[in-house]
C-alpha cells in the first residue's frame, strides 16, 4: 500500500505542478508525513524514482494519522521556477549522506534544509557525544546532560549540523528564519530550548514551531529532528 500511495501522491503532485507550468525538478523542498516510519525505505525508493538526479531537500516525519482515513502518506512540496537569476543549488552533507537528498537546497535568497538529526560521520544517529563531557561545560548544561544524556547529545549535534550546513551554504545559523522542531515528549522542549540558547542569542531566534509526536524522524533512535529555512 505505501508504494502505491507514494507513487500516486508524487504523480499527482507532478501533474499539478505541470498544470501550472512547473516541472517536478523545480521542487526545492519535500516534507513527508508517514503513519509508519518503517515505510521509509519503500517511500525512499519511490522518491528516488521521481527525483533520479537532483533531489530537493527532504524531511520525513512519523505521525499517527495523516490525510484522510486509510492514508499512509502525505507529501508537501515547495517549488520555485528557476531562471538565470535564481538557479537552484544543492548543498552536500558534511558527513556521509543519511538518505538520498542534499543537506539543503539554495535559492537566490533562501536555504531550505533537509530534516536534520544527530548524525555522526557515517550518517547514523548517535546516543551520546563524548566531547560534551568536558569540565568547561556550564553547570546548568552539565546538569541537563546528566539528566538526559541521549536527548542532550542529539540536540547539541543536530544544531551543530545545521551550523555546519549553513556555513557550507554561505550563511550562518544566525540567519535562520523559521524552524520546525519535532520531539518525542513535551518535557524534551526544556532541554532543547536550553541548548538552543547556546547557539543563538535571543535577538537572533527564528520563528519556531514545536510538534510532539511518537516518531520525530525516519529512525526510531532519533528523539529530535529540525526542519529549517534560512536566509542568505
Amino acid at each position: 500500500p505505501i508504494a502505491s500511495q507514494a507513487w500516486y501522491t508524487y504523480n499527482e503532485l507532478k501533474r499539478t505542478l505541470e498544470s501550472h507550468d512547473f516541472k517536478l525538478s523545480d521542487t526545492i523542498n519535500s516534507t513527508v508525513y508517514l503513519t509508519d516510519i518503517r515505510d521509509f525505505p519503500v517511500f525512499h525508493r519511490i522518491h528516488e524514482h521521481f527525483f533520479p538526479e537532483q533531489s530537493p531537500a527532504l524531511s520525513v516525519i512519523g505521525f499517527s494519522e495523516v490525510g484522510h482515513r486509510g492514508c499512509l502518506i502525505e507529501i508537501e512540496l515547495t517549488a520555485m521556477k528557476s531562471d538565470d537569476n535564481s538557479e537552484i543549488k544543492r548543498i552536500n552533507w558534511p558527513i556521509k549522506p543519511p538518505f538520498n537528498a542534499p543537506a539543503a537546497t539554495l535559492t537566490k535568497d533562501f536555504i531550505f534544509y533537509s530534516g536534520i538529526c544527530a548524525y555522526d560521520e557515517s550518517g547514523c544517529i548517535i546516543d551520546s557525544l563524548p566531547s560534551l563531557k568536558e569540565p568547561n561545560l556550564k553547570k546548568e548544561l552539565n546538569d541537563l546532560l546528566q539528566l538526559d544524556e541521549q536527548l542532550f547529545s542529539q540536540t547539541w549535534l543536530t544544531l551543530e549540523m545545521i551550523k555546519k550546513i549553513a556555513k557550507k551554504a554561505g550563511s550562518s545559523i544566525d540567519d535562520l528564519v523559521k524552524i520546525s522542531v519535532y520531539l518525542k515528549n513535551n518535557s524534551d522542549f526544556f532541554i532543547f530550548k536550553s541548548i538552543l540558547s547556546e547557539f543563538l542569542p535571543s535577538d537572533k531566534l527564528p520563528a519556531m514551531e514545536c510538534i510532539i509526536i511518537p516518531n520525530p524522524a525516519p529512525d526510531y533512535s532519533a528523539r529530535i529532528q529540525i526542519e529549517a529555512i534560512g536566509y542568505r
